[in-house]
């Protein structure tokens, strides 16, 4: 019973930092940058930083309790950065979700899939 809240508690910390990330990177989207804009685009900012020190949080926890593969640590951890680094080039920021998403589901497979670490 104990294993299963464990998971279930880092499955909802995943599932958080993925929300959280897609409201980061919407917040960062403007097309004029007025004093509205920049300020959704510092609170998306926030939301991309919190997002990322989050799913580095669940890395370590993972690779603590369970005997995950490295793949599906580096996919979490890697996630944020992404996110982070395409924002951070200025292109269109929801254009990161098409890489960050699917290596935060990746890695959350493959980290719920691993066996208890003994």
């Amino acid at each position: 019973m104990k294993e299963g809240l464990w998971r279930f508690a880092w499955a909802l910390l995943g599932i958080g930092a993925g929300v959280a990330l897609a409201r980061g990177l919407v917040l960062t989207t403007y097309f004029e940058l007025t004093p509205e804009a920049q300020a959704d685009a510092e609170r998306g900012r926030r939301w991309l930083w919190t997002a990322t020190l989050a799913l580095w949080a669940a890395t370590a926890v993972a690779a603590w309790r369970w005997g995950s593969a490295p793949w599906s640590l580096l996919a979490v951890a890697t996630a944020g950065p992404v996110a982070l680094l395409v924002e951070s080039l200025g292109w269109i920021p929801p254009l990161a979700l098409v890489v960050s998403l699917p290596l935060l589901l990746m890695g959350s497979t493959g980290i719920l899939l691993s066996p208890t670490r003994r």
